[in-house]
């Protein structure tokens, strides 16, 4: 078996951030240019945040002492 001739890579060709996501039931998936991967990062973070608002809060203990 031969080798495979590898393509010289475009130089002007612009990466995307490839970003998947799921909620146990759907999946969804998103390109990110790197000039718009900023912002979509301080969504995400603001998103993220407020999923996680009520896991992050402190409960009260209880003392169980007798």
């Amino acid at each position: 078996m031969k080798p495979r001739k590898s393509k010289k890579p475009d130089p002007k060709a612009e990466y995307v951030c490839l970003i998947r996501a799921n909620d146990g039931k759907r999946h969804i998936s998103t390109t990110v240019s790197p000039t718009q991967y900023a912002k979509f990062s301080q969504s995400m973070v603001i998103i993220v945040k407020g999923a996680m608002a009520d896991a992050l809060k402190k409960k009260d203990k209880k003392k169980e002492k007798q």
